[in-house]
């Protein structure tokens, strides 16, 4: 549960970060096409390589930015989750296990491995 809320939040840093530092990055011309740049390269970041020399370089400066605010971000999260789980109270395994005794013969095989014997264990 907690891998399924830290990729959601840090995915929505990632969304949010791209947009801004795209927004920054890119000249003016190609301002108006940020959303959807971003949908783009977040979904494959390969399709950096189809764009347009000039906001290639933009894109992927603005990219690189990101994931780095995104790493500065959980590198925090992740250390104070570490020191919280050395905190953590050790709990021991049991060491025996404990079964049903059952009259001799019921339901295990006998040595000999006849499927008679199999068959009383499947059936």
């Amino acid at each position: 549960m907690g891998g399924a809320f830290g990729t959601a939040l840090l995915g929505a840093v990632l969304n949010d970060r791209l947009i801004g530092n795209l927004t920054k990055a890119l000249p003016a011309a190609a301002r108006s096409h940020v959303p959807e740049i971003a949908r783009q390269i977040v979904g494959s970041p390969a399709q950096l390589k189809l764009l347009p020399a000039t906001i290639h370089t933009a894109a992927t400066v603005a990219y690189v930015h990101t994931i780095d605010t995104v790493f500065l971000i959980a590198t925090p999260v992740v250390a104070v989750a570490f020191l919280l789980s050395l905190a953590l109270p050790e709990i021991r395994l049991r060491k025996t296990v404990h079964t049903d005794a059952r009259p001799a013969g019921a339901g295990h095989a006998s040595s000999s491995g006849s499927i008679e014997s199999v068959e009383a264990i499947v059936l």
